[in-house]
């Protein structure tokens, strides 16, 4: 079990429809990506990640956690429609 960032909260990536064919049980949630099971599941303010077989950097790549979020967001809202987008609905950690 490895801890996600403290700032990113999958189940709004999961709800907002990033990721798709996810599945609640009790109080985590599964899926599947590639190969692996994965799931995670809200531990002490933060979340925890697994996957089956174990696989290091799943998360990071299932939810884009390397993706340059600042820049994205400079590059997008050159737009003046999706600059008042995302001024109404900001993205935590951006």
């Amino acid at each position: 079990m490895r801890p996600l960032l403290s700032h990113f909260d999958p189940e709004m990536s999961v709800n907002s429809g990033q990721v798709f064919l996810w599945e609640k049980r009790d109080r985590a949630w599964y899926g599947v990506h590639a190969d692996r099971i994965v799931k995670f599941s809200r531990h002490d303010g933060g979340f925890d990640f697994e996957t089956f077989p174990e696989s290091r950097g799943t998360e990071r790549e299932i939810f884009r956690l390397d993706d340059d979020s600042e820049s994205i967001a400079a590059e997008i809202t050159r737009d003046p429609f999706v600059q008042r987008l995302v001024s109404a609905y900001p993205a935590s950690g951006l």
